[in-house]
């Protein structure tokens, strides 16, 4: 089975790659022909959740496991915590998790915001990107079942080996009042918007179809690893812009290209490329405000970034298509293939 993601259909044949660039500048976003295109319906498990009647809420139970399968227990159990629904005590969580103020905003926010016009267009969105994904890797299997649920600001994509769950209130736009009274960090308020949700769904798919061999794994393999993700997510939606793309400001995006020449060399000048220490990687390929070791006008995750950098340059270097890019696994021959040199 797949892992759970925070952030977290029909076979088609492959598709051809056009030449036009996406707006982060990489090479070669492929082109989805008309014939190869899916459809995609999202399964409300939020509105079903929502409906459900407080006062006998177990009379609902049967026709949702019924409707979801083991998605149900997975989200009841996995995500919400309130255990399965043969549990002895799931009535009074579940009970608990209906009634809970916070959680009735939500549904109450996630009803208004994303009503049946957000939803078709969010199903567009999705199918658009998932025909690319299924087409540039037709041995890959992508989600047959999609659905939306609230889950108590908790998990914002979930996978399984058939299915992809979007946690529509972890998208209620970076003004939602009560991200802020809730503890949500401030810099990561920008990630909490619609527009994000597509890149958050491929990325959890990739994630989960191409996972890193060993968390173990040194700086410079992590760089280029979610490198390539970013990579990899661009191309299935070749419209998104670099700020998007990596949750950065347009002055954090400026930081970056002025200052890639330091980071690389702070890297290769402290010697932290192959360093495989787990605090080393968190201060560099983890949320944050800004990495504290370039300055507080940098983003978080700069050597993300820079990573992807390397992804894009071995890319119009070797002219390698997406598959040979998530096949190789060897990191440091795609940063000599690269010629990187910021």
């Amino acid at each position: 089975m797949k892992k759970i993601v925070l952030l977290s259909i029909v076979a088609i044949a492959l598709l051809a790659v056009s030449c036009k660039k996406s707006k982060t500048g990489a090479p070669n976003a492929p082109d989805v022909k008309a014939s190869n295109a899916i459809s995609i319906s999202l399964l409300r498990l939020d509105r079903d959740m929502a409906a459900i009647d407080v006062n006998n809420p177990m009379v609902a139970i049967p026709s949702l496991q019924r409707k979801y399968g083991s998605n149900f227990t997975l989200f009841t159990d996995g995500i919400l915590g309130i255990g399965k629904p043969a549990d002895p005590n799931f009535r009074k969580g579940l009970y608990a998790f209906l009634t809970y103020p916070v959680v009735q905003g939500a549904f109450s926010e996630v009803a208004k915001k994303y009503d049946s016009k957000a939803i078709s267009s969010l199903e567009k969105d999705l199918a658009e990107a998932f025909s690319l994904y299924k087409g540039t890797f037709p041995q890959k299997k992508i989600p047959t079942l999609f659905f939306t649920y609230v889950a108590g600001f908790n998990q914002s994509v979930i996978i399984t080996d058939n299915a992809l769950g979007i946690g529509l209130d972890k998208y209620l736009g970076s003004s939602y009042a009560s991200y802020v009274s809730l503890g949500f960090p401030r810099y990561m308020l920008k990630r909490m918007e619609a527009n994000r949700i597509v890149l958050d769904a491929v990325y959890a798919w990739a994630n989960g179809d191409f996972p890193i061999k060993r968390e173990s794994e040194p700086l410079l393999s992590h760089m280029i690893y979610q490198g390539k993700l970013a990579y990899l997510v661009s191309q299935m939606v070749p419209e998104v812009s670099d700020t998007l793309l990596f949750g950065f400001s347009k002055d954090q995006v400026k930081w970056c290209k002025k200052n890639e020449r330091m980071m690389w060399e702070y890297l290769i000048g402290q010697k932290l490329l192959f360093n495989t220490e787990a605090f080393v990687r968190t201060k560099f390929v983890e949320d944050a405000p800004f990495t504290n070791v370039y300055s507080s006008e940098s983003p978080g995750k700069a050597a993300v970034w820079q990573g992807f950098q390397i992804v894009a340059a071995y890319v119009r270097n070797t002219g390698a298509s997406l598959n040979d890019l998530m096949a190789e696994n060897d990191y440091q021959k795609i940063l000599s293939a690269a010629k990187y040199r910021p």
